[in-house]
């Protein structure tokens, strides 16, 4: 999952810190800042085990702004094993 952060002020923005409330959800990447103006990407993914389940979670980013510490990302999904393509699994 990508999401994507813009930062409307006049500054960059300083990614200070990321973490997640949950060990399912891992952080892959984000930009150590976003330029003023400009557009980052975090992008996180699942790593949850293979039954299906419905998840709801969040990940939090923290800045250097004073007036936005931090923002969250919040998750809602269906996680589990992927539906079978046409063709597959049927004899």
């Amino acid at each position: 999952m990508t999401f994507r952060l813009h930062n409307d002020a006049d500054k960059p923005l300083r990614i200070t810190k990321t973490m997640s409330d949950c060990p399912c959800i891992r952080i892959l990447d984000h930009p150590p800042s976003v330029a003023a103006g400009g557009t980052g990407n975090v992008r996180v993914e699942d790593t949850s085990t293979s039954r299906i389940e419905r998840y709801q979670g969040q990940v939090i980013v923290f800045t250097d702004r004073r007036s936005r510490a931090h923002v969250r990302l919040n998750i809602q999904a269906t996680v589990g094993e992927p539906a079978s393509q046409p063709g597959e699994g049927a004899p």
